[in-house]
């Protein structure tokens, strides 16, 4: 038992580090993201299509305006602090100064602006709630940089989930009497609340003095360290909430509401990716010349695979029962939503193998790139939403969205490629044929009325020992990849 503590709490080597790091980032990810997803397709039931429409409209709304609310402060903190010892505390301060000044003139921004562009009427007295809610989660992932920094992941974990959790609580508690969409609201901005006091409360010691160690000095590097971060930032949160803004121009609540459950269970999947290349971020940028290089090259290409070991299958079989994962998810009421899931799932297939590349590119100070990806990728979806969706509807606009996606990792890739060798198409023949005999099987189960969960779990057994049958080496692959990492590490 000791061990397991010591190896869980205590940051005894580089890679106990990274594995415990990983490890609790994981949890932490997974735990909050699951419980938020849940809580929103339960309240989504009881809403129905139209006053969920609504609320997910106003928190798309409100997520543009947060555009410029953080500027990469966060990421660039992490960095930093990790860095700078000496004037840790005036660093931290000055940074928290900079983003509370970016955070009242975001509240000033949507007070007076958003109101005036809101399509729906029955959308403007959420506004303020849910910007406050948004403002609140984002200065509390601020307040994780200082946990980050110095390698104490466990802690965030702990009080991503508190929050969570707290929240949840709220939320059931307030919607169960008052099942409507401006209590949900309210459940949310208290949960959220006591979220970040609770964090404030852990990180006191930290905060004690904020104002005092302000250095004025320090504001203009901290903001020209973080803008390229923030340039990142501005077209991540283009690519995944401008659709909802242009759709709500050209439909109703009742159509948004449908595009929202088409994205939810598939914004679940998106953070599964990046757990296969957690542990290997911190270390990239080793990897420059020579052998060093070789050993990364097959990091990248066994990883890529295993991703797409996973998104294939999951992907196929999502198309195939899409209907009846819809139906138990939401409720019938959704069920329009299901042509717009099958479409989305294929960004699975993008999103999977490019963590790896987002990785690289960014553990490799390469973030120009990554902005030009950004930028590609974001116009693509705003041009592409502006044509497909008058036409086509929200399935138009889940097609500008894996398009946009397939632009900016294809930009990513190229680059990569430029520099480093690797060939993603090798060992992929047995994972597309497990696939295929699997779709066969969901299928038929699906005619015969077998129940969802009952094709999930036969399907699933049966591609894995498809895998285990023709000898893949996906397995291997994980191994290799592994001893890899622990050779770099060591």
């Amino acid at each position: 038992m000791d061990q397991v503590k010591n190896f869980l709490f205590k940051n005894n080597s580089i890679r106990q580090t990274i594995i415990k790091n990983t490890f609790w980032v994981t949890l932490g990810t997974v735990t909050a993201k699951i419980i938020r997803v849940l809580v929103i397709i339960y309240a989504a039931r009881i809403l129905g299509t139209e006053d969920y429409g609504i609320f997910t409209y106003v928190l798309s709304l409100v997520t543009i305006f947060t555009l410029f609310s953080d500027i990469g402060l966060t990421n660039i903190l992490t960095r930093e602090l990790t860095k700078k010892t000496d004037t840790r505390n005036e660093y931290f301060s000055t940074a928290l100064i900079v983003k509370l000044a970016f955070l009242l003139a975001t509240i000033i921004l949507i007070a007076i602006f958003a109101p005036l562009i809101s399509k729906f009427e029955e959308a403007k007295p959420l506004i303020m709630i849910v910007a406050f809610t948004v403002i609140f989660d984002s200065l509390r992932t601020f307040f994780y940089s200082i946990i980050r920094s110095q390698n104490k992941m466990e802690m965030e974990a702990g009080l991503n989930i508190i929050a969570e959790i707290i929240t949840t609580v709220i939320v059931l508690v307030v919607f169960y009497k008052y099942p409507n969409i401006k209590a949900l609201a309210y459940s949310f901005l208290v949960g959220n609340t006591i979220g970040l006091l609770v964090t404030v409360i852990f990180l006191r010691d930290y905060l004690v003095g904020t104002f005092i160690n302000f250095r004025k000095s320090l504001v203009k590097p901290i903001i020209e360290a973080s803008w390229p971060f923030a340039i990142m930032g501005i077209f991540g949160v283009l690519m995944t909430n401008i659709d909802s803004v242009i759709i709500a121009f050209y439909s109703n609540p009742h159509i948004l509401g449908l595009y929202a459950a088409a994205q939810r269970p598939i914004s679940l999947l998106y953070i599964l990716p990046g757990f296969l290349s957690a542990g290997l971020f911190p270390f990239i940028s080793r990897f420059s010349y020579g052998q060093e290089k070789k050993k990364l090259s097959v990091i990248i290409e066994k990883s890529i695979l295993i991703s797409l070991a996973i998104a294939l299958p999951i992907t196929v079989g999502g198309i195939i029962v899409a209907k009846p994962l819809i139906n138990v998810s939401f409720g019938y009421e959704f069920i329009e939503a299901a042509l717009t899931f099958q479409i989305l799932l294929l960004s699975l297939l993008i999103i999977f193998p490019g963590a790896m590349l987002n990785d690289l590119i960014l553990a490799e100070d390469k973030q120009k790139i990554f902005i030009r990806s950004s930028f590609f990728g974001a116009m693509t979806n705003i041009i592409l939403d502006l044509v497909l969706i008058p036409i086509y509807g929200i399935a138009g606009s889940a097609i500008a969205t894996v398009s946009a996606l397939l632009i900016a990792n294809g930009i990513l890739f190229m680059e990569i490629k430029k520099e480093i060798e690797f060939n993603i198409l090798r060992g992929i023949k047995k994972i597309v044929i497990a696939t295929i005999i699997m779709a066969i099987c969901a299928y038929i189960l699906k005619l015969i009325f077998v129940p969802l969960i009952l094709i999930i779990i036969v399907s699933a057994l049966l591609y894995f020992s498809l895998l285990l049958f023709m000898k893949e080496q996906i397995l291997d692959d994980i191994r290799v990849t592994f001893q890899i990492k622990n050779e770099i590490v060591s």
